[in-house]
């Protein structure tokens, strides 16, 4: 229910008589609850491996993400990308991007969000070296 629409309501609901079939009838509508804004997921660490060994692994700090419809892991790679265009949704043991390649830069941030807002956390980055395996 939009803030016109509760301020409608709480304006009739006030103003009915109670027991009459008005205020009766708006006893039965149900308001939503303020939503919180979602809890960031912190990142834990971001390390080179995976596949190829070009991959960028990344970890999740534990308890994050509360209140959030949509969780994200969003990456850019630096001299190349404007912004994070790349993203995957963000799995709780971890994500592997890429591939990418040696002595590429990549950003990485987490996103969560819900109706009632966005968070972002500070971009963690690592510089790709010979792959690992």
């Amino acid at each position: 229910m939009d803030r016109l629409n509760k301020r409608w309501y709480k304006i009739a609901k006030a103003q009915s008589d109670p027991g009459s079939d008005l205020h009766e009838a708006l006893r039965s509508i149900t308001t939503e609850p303020r939503r919180s804004v979602p809890v960031p997921v912190e990142i834990h660490a971001v390390t080179q491996g995976g596949d190829g060994g070009l991959q960028v692994l990344v970890t999740y700090e534990p308890g994050g993400g509360a209140h959030a419809t949509t969780k994200v892991v969003r990456w850019q790679v630096m001299g190349q990308d404007a912004g994070f265009p790349h993203s995957a949704p963000l799995e709780p043991g971890g994500n592997a991007l890429g591939p990418f390649f040696k002595d590429q830069v990549v950003l990485v941030i987490t996103e969560v969000r819900n109706s009632a807002g966005t968070r972002t956390t500070a971009p963690r980055t690592i510089t790709l070296g010979e792959p690992m395996g």
